[in-house]
């Protein structure tokens, strides 16, 4: 039996801000399968430099996203992401050992939401809070922000990236269940489109969708209004 070994490619390349001092918070950049979620173990990671430079090695072929592990909390969001000068935050593909440049830029003033989650007797209601991307970021886990609301009802999202998004407020869900397209479908109509600009802050009031068999089959209404 003949074993054939394949040299993996070595991505390396830099993250840049306006702000110098967000480097010592970051931890590494990480690639992972394109369907795959940055919780899930066997990703490959490059350390991050003080001047923001990172090597990954040996990443064998086929399609990945890429995303940054951090140690403190900043309000950051990724602006661009291209690999080879080519756009890289909807993924990207590895053919062969050859070379790839990276070069993240991030931005240091994302947007902001916070609110209240409310029950269909306009009570307040515990949930799971989620911020959802629209189009081809919903294949990114780090695009979703998630948030569980007290028992007053009260949640806060933050390092928002600018863009369009749906909110949803789920009173009963499994983690991470929202990453799951067919899961996603159903609600799809019950979430509240809204859209995030850079630095904005907005708060909202939003209705819990409770987790039942009944759901499937409820009428939809409009979850939550931007106060």
């Amino acid at each position: 039996m003949t074993v054939l070994l394949t040299r993996g490619a070595e991505v390396s390349g830099r993250v840049i801000t306006d702000n110098p001092d967000l480097l010592t918070r970051f931890d590494s950049v990480s690639l992972g399968g394109e369907f795959q979620q940055p919780f899930v173990t066997n990703v490959l990671s490059g350390s991050v430099t003080n001047n923001g430079f990172f090597t990954i090695s040996g990443v064998l072929p086929g399609n990945y996203l890429a995303w940054i592990e951090y140690h403190e909390p900043a309000n950051i969001y990724v602006k661009s992401m291209r690999l080879d000068g080519v756009d890289a935050r909807d993924g990207f593909r590895i053919e062969g050992p050859s070379p790839r440049q990276m070069e993240i830029v991030l931005g240091d003033a994302g947007g902001a939401l916070d609110g209240a989650v409310l029950n269909d007797k306009l009570a307040p209601s515990a949930a799971t809070v989620v911020l959802v991307p629209n189009g081809s970021l919903r294949r990114r886990s780090t695009a979703y922000k998630v948030a569980v609301a007290d028992p007053v009802g009260r949640f806060q999202l933050q390092a928002i990236a600018p863009g369009d998004y749906k909110l949803f407020a789920w009173v009963d869900v499994e983690a991470n269940a929202w990453l799951d397209a067919e899961f996603l479908r159903t609600y799809e109509e019950r979430g509240f489109p809204i859209s995030v600009g850079e630095g904005t802050k907005a708060s909202v009031r939003v209705t819990a969708i409770p987790f039942t068999p009944a759901t499937l089959s409820a009428s939809v209404t409009t979850p939550c209004g931007i106060k």
